[in-house]
Parts: structure tokens; C-alpha cells; sequence
């Protein structure tokens, strides 16, 4: 919302006209009064809860991906997982290879689900499953 650091981070209203505006060191912003400075905080605290809530929920989840024609198995389908933990994820080890899709989707575990493709997926990255 703020465009420069004399708007108000909270509501958008330039605070140089104002005479007792605040400066805050924390978000080196200027509020144009205590309320929307509370406000402009509390919502970085709410989002910062909801970031810690979500990282806690995905932390241990276990990824599969299935990948052809791989540099170390060329030509084959190979299914690998990956855990997620609280830095980012973990690449576990190569589970299986085979030489058709429907061969090596019977390594994927009961219960998982395919989730759909990334636009920055690797190329040879075919399927993934959580």
C-alpha cells in the first residue's frame, strides 16, 4: 500500500502533513497514528503466526517423484522421495526403476495422491505424489 517511506504502511495516506506522526525504527516507516501503527503490526504478526503454522504442518510430509530418462538411469523410469523439513526438502534415495510408467507406478505407496505439474518443474520429472 505504501509507496514511499511517508506513507502510512497501514492505510496509504501521506503522513508529512501530519504533525504528530510516528516513526517506527522496526518497520522504518512513518504512521499516520498509533491505530494504524497497531494494526500495521498486528497483521505482520498474524501472517508471521499463520507462515509458522503452515512450515509446522508441511514439515515431515514424504514427497514421491517419478523422472525419466534421468543422467543416472537413462532410458528408464525411476521413483525417488523427499521429505520436507524445516529448511526445505530433503532428496532421499532412488526406491525403484523400471522401464514403463505403468510398471513403476506400483511403487508409489497406498494413500498417496498425484499432485499436478510445476511450471518450473524439471523436464524430467514426470509425476509427483504426496
Amino acid at each position: 500500500m505504501a509507496k514511499t517511506n511517508h506513507d502510512c504502511p497501514n492505510c496509504g495516506c501521506d503522513t508529512r502533513p501530519i504533525k504528530f506522526r510516528i516513526l517506527s525504527t522496526k518497520f522504518n516507516s512513518y504512521f499516520c497514528h498509533q491505530e494504524c501503527y497497531k494494526n500495521y503490526r498486528q497483521r505482520l504478526e498474524t501472517k508471521n503466526s499463520l507462515d509458522d503454522v503452515f512450515k509446522k504442518a508441511i514439515e515431515g510430509i514424504k514427497t514421491i517423484g517419478i523422472y525419466h530418462n534421468t543422467e543416472d538411469y537413462p532410458n528408464l523410469f525411476s521413483i525417488r522421495e523427499f521429505f520436507s523439513i524445516k529448511n526445505g526438502i530433503v532428496k532421499g534415495c532412488v526406491l525403484a526403476t523400471a522401464e514403463t510408467l505403468h510398471e513403476i507406478r506400483k511403487f508409489v505407496p497406498k494413500g498417496m495422491v498425484k499432485s499436478g505439474r510445476a511450471h518450473d518443474d524439471e523436464p524430467q520429472l514426470v509425476e509427483t505424489w504426496i
